[in-house]
């Protein structure tokens, strides 16, 4: 199985945070706009500070990684924003 390998680089430590895994770069994003959105969040405290990287890719049928080149895949300030600014967006509603 694969599975996505992600970092938060804090800009203040300048340090990447020990890295996490999520089968998909959507689950991390998900996981990493909750943690922003959390007030008592430092990622939502100090939100100028952090950024989402997608840095490999761990395949655990034989233990290997692969680099993602540390692509950024969101900005803590500017999820917080879109967040915040979600309601001036229409709500799709489900087909039947």
């Amino acid at each position: 199985m694969q599975l996505q390998m992600f970092a938060v680089y804090d800009n203040a430590a300048a340090q990447f945070h020990l890295p996490f895994f999520q089968p998909t770069s959507a689950l991390a994003l998900r996981h990493f706009t909750d943690a922003c959105n959390d007030a008592d969040h430092p990622y939502a405290q100090h939100p100028e500070c952090y950024t989402l990287y997608h840095i490999g890719t761990f395949d655990g049928d034989n233990a290997t990684l692969t680099d993602a080149k540390n692509e950024v895949r969101a900005l803590a300030a500017q999820v917080i924003e879109e967040f915040e600014h979600a309601d001036r967006f229409p709500r799709v509603e489900s087909v039947q």
